[in-house]
This record gives C-alpha cells, sequence and structure tokens, in this order.
C-alpha cells in the first residue's frame, strides 16, 4: 500500500495495519461445491431437493484431482486464513453409502487441509438421493426413511469432529435439509413434529464442543417446494435457542424484502455465535456470486459493529456455472473479506472543497452515514435541502463553518455584545490559499449578530467607493466583512464594535489546526448520539 494511502487513514485515526491484521485473523470457509456445480463425486445424477446450479460454462470439475487443482489456484488470490467448507457426497477414499460415513473417506481432504493449513468445515448431503421420499428427509413419515438420515447426521457430525481434532482448527457441521412441499398441506405441524423427534435423536450423540460446533440452517423455500418449508425460521430459531445450537443464517434464504443485516444484532445478543453463510440472492434464486453492493456492506458492518467477528463462522454459498467457476470463488471471497475491512464508519468527518461538498453531504445523508461537516461554501437553499433530507432520513449532520471552539465563543460573544452597539464591522485573515471569500466563520458571525438588530450603519454618510469592494461585502443587517488573504495566516477574525467615545473589538486567532479538535470531537459524539441536522458548533456548546 502507498504511503501517502497509509498517512490519509492515519489522520482520520485509522490505523492501516492494525485493520489489516484483524482481517488476517478473520477465517473464511470456502465451498467446494462452487467448483462442480454441486455434484460431488458420488456421480448420482441431477441434482435434486430443491436446488439447481445453472448454466454449462466448461472446465468444470470431475473429480477430486481436478477439483483440488482448481482450490489451489483460487487460494493463490484469497488471502488471509481459510476453512474448505465440504459436503458428505465429495468423499475421496472408498465411496461408500451415506448412512455410512466416517472420516476414513474423506482423507484426501485432511491431507489437503494440513498441507495447505485449511481447516475443513462439513455439511450432510441431505439433497440428490434416492432415500428422499416426497421431497421429505427427517419429517417423512416413513420411519425407515428418518432413520436413514438420521443415522448420516450423526455420522457427519463425527465426521466433522475428526476434523476439528485432526487439524487443530475448530470445525462447523452444518445441517440443511430440503423437506418441505409444493402445496400448503393440510396438516402443518405434523411434520415438524417428527422433524422436531429426529432432531432430538440426533442431538443426542454428546459431540466434544472443543473440535467442532452444530448448525441448523432454515429457507423460505425451494424449487417445486414453494409453499410449504418444514424447517421455517421460526422452526429453527425456536430449536437452536431451545438446544443452545447455533443458528446458521444464508442471505439468500429469507424473503426479498427481508434485510439478514437486520437480524444480526438479534441473534448475537442471545447467542455466542453465529453461522453465516454468504451469498446473492435475486428474485427466486438464492445463490449468486456475490457483489461488494449494500445489503453485503451492512452484513459484514453489522457483524463488526456487534462485535462478532470472532464469534461468527463465515462462509460462502452460492454455484453458478454460467461463469469460470475459479474466478468465481475467487471473486466472491475477496469481496467478503473487503466488505469487512470497508466497514461502514459510524460518522464521516468532511474538510474537503467547496465545489462539491454538497454532492457529498447529500450521497451521505442518503445512506444513513452520520456527518460532520468543516467545508464552507454551501448556500443558503443547499443548507436547507440537507435540512429536510436530514430529517427524511433521520441521520444526523452537524455543518460548522468554524470547529474552533475560541472561535464559536467570538461568535457567541459578538452576538451579545451586537445588542448594545449600532455599529459593527468585520475582519477575517486567512492564509493565501482559502478560495472561498468572505470566510464561513465570518457570514456566520455577522448572521449570528444580524439577530439583535437590522442594521449595523447607523448614522453612516452616504458613501463612495474610489476603487470597487473597498468598503468589503455587505452581509446580513449591512454588516461589512473584509477578506484578507496572506501567507503566515492560518484563521484569524476580529469584530469591531463602535459607539459614540469608543471602541470594542473581540479577536480570535488560530495558531495551529491543532485548535480545531476539540470541537471536532465534541461534533462527532453529538452527531453519533443524535439524529437532527445542526448548523453551526454553538448549537451544541450552549
Amino acid at each position: 500500500m502507498r504511503q501517502e494511502v497509509i498517512d490519509v487513514y492515519k489522520k482520520l485515526g485509522i490505523d492501516v495495519f492494525q485493520a489489516i491484521d484483524i482481517l488476517r485473523n478473520v477465517s473464511i470457509s470456502l465451498h467446494c461445491w462452487e467448483m462442480d456445480d454441486v455434484n460431488g463425486f458420488e456421480n448420482s445424477g441431477d441434482l435434486t431437493g430443491g436446488i439447481a446450479s445453472t448454466g454449462d460454462y466448461p472446465g468444470k470439475a470431475r473429480n477430486f484431482e481436478e477439483l483440488k487443482s482448481d482450490l489451489e489456484i483460487a487460494l493463490k488470490y484469497i488471502p488471509g486464513k481459510k476453512k474448505i467448507n465440504i459436503h458428505a457426497s465429495y468423499q475421496t477414499d472408498d465411496i461408500v453409502n451415506r448412512c455410512d460415513i466416517t472420516y476414513k473417506n474423506y482423507l484426501k481432504w485432511i491431507e489437503f487441509a494440513q498441507i495447505h493449513n485449511l481447516g475443513l468445515d462439513f455439511n450432510p448431503t441431505v439433497f440428490s438421493s434416492n432415500m428422499l421420499k416426497d421431497n421429505l428427509s427427517l419429517s417423512s413419515p416413513d420411519k425407515d426413511i428418518r432413520d436413514y438420515w438420521i443415522k448420516h447426521i450423526i455420522n457427519s457430525i463425527k465426521v466433522s469432529e475428526y476434523f476439528g481434532k485432526a487439524l487443530n482448527k475448530k470445525s462447523l457441521c452444518n445441517i440443511w435439509i430440503p423437506d418441505g412441499l409444493k402445496e400448503m398441506p393440510a396438516d402443518r405441524l405434523g411434520p415438524r413434529k417428527r422433524l422436531k423427534e429426529s432432531l432430538d435423536k440426533i442431538f443426542e450423540y454428546q459431540y466434544d464442543k472443543r473440535f467442532c460446533d452444530v448448525s441448523l440452517e432454515s429457507k423460505v423455500f425451494g424449487l417445486g417446494l414453494e409453499s410449504y418449508t418444514v424447517g421455517s425460521h421460526e422452526f429453527y430459531m425456536n430449536y437452536c435457542a431451545n438446544k443452545d445450537i447455533l443458528c446458521l443464517m444464508d442471505m439468500g434464504h429469507f424473503h426479498p424484502t427481508e434485510n439478514v443485516s437486520d437480524k444480526i444484532s438479534s441473534i448475537l445478543l442471545f447467542n455466542n455465535k453465529l453461522g453465516l453463510h454468504v451469498s446473492r440472492p435475486v428474485r427466486w434464486d438464492s445463490d449468486h456470486v456475490i457483489k461488494l453492493n449494500d445489503e453485503l456492506q451492512e452484513v459484514t458492518d453489522e457483524v463488526v459493529k456487534c462485535k462478532g467477528l470472532d464469534k461468527t463462522y463465515l462462509a460462502l454459498d452460492y454455484f453458478d456455472a454460467s461463469i469460470n467457476r475459479v474466478s468465481a470463488l475467487i471473486i466472491g471471497a475477496r469481496n467478503l473479506e473487503k466488505a469487512i475491512l470497508e466497514k461502514k464508519p459510524d460518522v464521516v468527518i468532511d474538510f474537503t472543497q467547496p465545489d462539491g461538498i454538497f454532492e457529498h453531504v447529500k450521497f451521505y445523508l442518503k445512506n444513513n452515514i452520520k456527518s460532520v461537516i468543516g467545508t464552507t461554501g454551501l448556500k443558503e437553499q443547499e443548507i436547507t435541502e440537507l435540512r429536510e433530507l436530514s430529517k427524511i432520513k433521520n441521520t444526523s449532520c452537524l455543518i460548522a463553518p468554524n470547529f474552533s471552539t475560541g472561535a464559536v465563543l467570538l461568535m457567541m460573544f459578538a452576538k451579545q455584545a451586537a445588542k448594545y452597539f449600532d455599529n459593527a464591522e468585520i475582519i477575517e485573515l486567512h492564509h493565501n490559499q482559502k478560495k472561498d471569500a468572505p470566510s464561513g466563520t465570518a457570514i456566520k458571525t455577522a448572521e449570528m449578530m444580524a439577530e439583535a438588530k437590522y442594521d449595523f450603519t447607523k448614522d453612516n454618510c452616504p458613501e463612495k467607493e474610489i476603487i470597487q469592494g473597498a468598503r468589503g461585502a455587505k452581509s446580513a443587517s449591512n454588516i461589512h466583512i473584509h477578506s484578507v488573504r496572506m501567507p503566515g495566516y492560518i484563521a484569524s477574525e476580529e469584530v469591531i464594535f463602535g459607539a459614540a467615545g469608543q471602541i470594542f473589538k473581540i479577536r480570535h486567532d488560530s495558531m495551529d489546526r491543532i485548535c480545531y479538535m476539540d470541537g471536532i470531537l465534541l461534533a462527532v459524539r453529538h452527531v453519533y448520539n443524535n439524529s437532527e441536522f445542526i448548523y453551526g458548533l454553538e448549537n451544541i456548546m450552549q
């Protein structure tokens, strides 16, 4: 990273290297099934169970060696800690019936993980099987069907448990079943009761939580299972809470009007851990390659804000056969890592150029980003528009011409003094790189003084400027403002009041830009804890 970029972040109080170190310790589980369209190594034919992979891009992995080769390419371009997420259908050694699997059927995966210093996560494969009857597995009315899948899932937990122990990296065994119906059944309770009983039998097995965790994943519907899902969100949320098991949310398994980001704080408030499958839903299809879009950013922001990075199992879960599969895995993983690193700010501090500040602030408000603005040059109608937008979006914004507490006190004192004098003028002095004149501070001072009376040129004779502008700019209540631009100054302002027999001056000089820090911190704390629009630091210094 270029040094000037590091320096910019440092000025904003961000330690780039500390942020990267945090990300380096975040483990992301990469799903092996992106490489072969979820086919697995059992050669079991077409996908069933409400899932489908679309597209026919060439290069699909056809066996373990090809899939391993593709993963090795992807791993070169995905930084940080990684795990590989595999399904039970990806047996590599002596393929057996799914209900009879043991860790011995995945020895090549263990060897691969050891070579590349990876962890392994595991998933029972409860789809694409002739042991699914009427799209039902653990909730089937057929006891033999239920017993088959109960045995398969218990053995899957044992495999995951072994992975964690052998690799010294805790494994997650995630249970997802496709059980559901195309039409709404007359009896909705029965299948869910059978599912509960099946899960109860599964969790009679006391797995070692030092080596693995177990999660349950819900879904709103599947292809051909549109009307009724046995393992609904409500079912699994309650079951997990009752049994102290991880609840896993897939970003593609909710109604399009729901936001997964809004659910994270609720789950982490009551649970020590969370499972999260990162995907990108598009209408009915839940498994598109993830983009660095608003919802992904919101999800990772919530995980970070809730201090959940070390409590969340993060895994990719999508399968797109219409593009290069290795690229799809790399793009998705890197976008997730970028989203974690590019957390939406709590408060933006903007001291940029006047010609772009209006659009900047509109962007912040439209995206519900709280902001502190120190750039001057905004027009009155622009401030009015921003005030209305802040109210609509219920997002705080504080704009101040000056963040020096001394300069703000000058404005406040000038407002008080204005009640007792009929004549006043302002001189403002700044460095010669300041573009706008008069300064926002001087304009704001004049506006505050104007609240006391409508004219500060009492008894002045008619004037004639020999050189145009000699008397300065006329502002509110006919207060003349004189602008000086000269090297050596940072920012100074002097308010001169006159009356018969006396001159009263109030002056403030900024000798170092550090004088702005107390005011900026005061503004940041205020906007962070409030939702209003404020113009002028004096409004929070009362």
